[in-house]
């Protein structure tokens, strides 16, 4: 409950619209629904045919907080750049097709090669290994659809709703991004006067 309430407050922190908060919080549950009935669905079907690829061990219970933390970024990068395609002026459905065929490919890329990674595991000669590495295949392309693609979709169905009712709001740039843009640009402009400094610190 207290990880649910501290996920709510920072995406309302980021986002800045309570109906963003929801379709994300729609999106990260469905996220987990879908991998779980999935993991049954495998497990079942698996073991009828007399070789068993679910055992569900410890490393399953990382499941949830692996999904929900890479869900939570797919759904604020796209979000975010939907938000920003907006304040420069494009129209609700331009800004969602900017969106996901910018940023939906780079999720993609990273949540294909996010699965592989975990489907290295298949290898192992521990059977935990070899299913929590399924397990996490399943909800990481379960996270892709629900949270990179189902949500900016989503956010786009209501605005448009809006927009026919003539009550979609405008984008304000102070509020697209948690952290003002001139702390961003101080931290840069400090790190480039210390350059050197700050190689050696990384």
């Amino acid at each position: 409950a207290a990880m649910g309430l501290i996920v709510i407050i920072l995406l309302w922190g980021s986002l800045r619209r309570w109906s963003d908060v929801a379709i994300v919080s729609a999106g990260l549950t469905l996220s987990l629904v879908w991998m779980f009935g999935l993991i049954g669905w495998v497990g079942e079907a698996s073991q009828a045919v007399g070789y068993p690829l679910i055992e569900r061990s410890q490393f399953s219970n990382l499941l949830p907080i692996l999904i929900l933390a890479l869900g939570i970024d797919d759904s604020l990068h796209v979000l975010h750049r939907y938000k920003e395609e907006r304040k420069n002026g494009s129209d609700s459905l331009d800004s969602a097709t900017t969106s996901l065929t910018r940023v939906g490919r780079a999720i993609l890329l990273t949540s294909i090669t996010t699965i592989a990674a975990f489907s290295a595991n298949f290898v192992s000669d521990i059977p935990a290994l070899r299913s929590f590495g399924l397990e996490a295949a399943l909800g990481v392309g379960s996270a892709f659809v629900l949270t990179g693609l189902w949500a900016p979709l989503v956010r786009l169905d209501i605005d448009l709703w809006l927009e026919r009712k003539g009550k979609l709001p405008d984008e304000d740039k102070d509020k697209i991004h948690l952290i003002p843009s001139h702390w961003l640009a101080g931290v840069a402009k400090t790190s480039a006067i210390f350059g050197p400094i700050v190689i050696l610190a990384a």
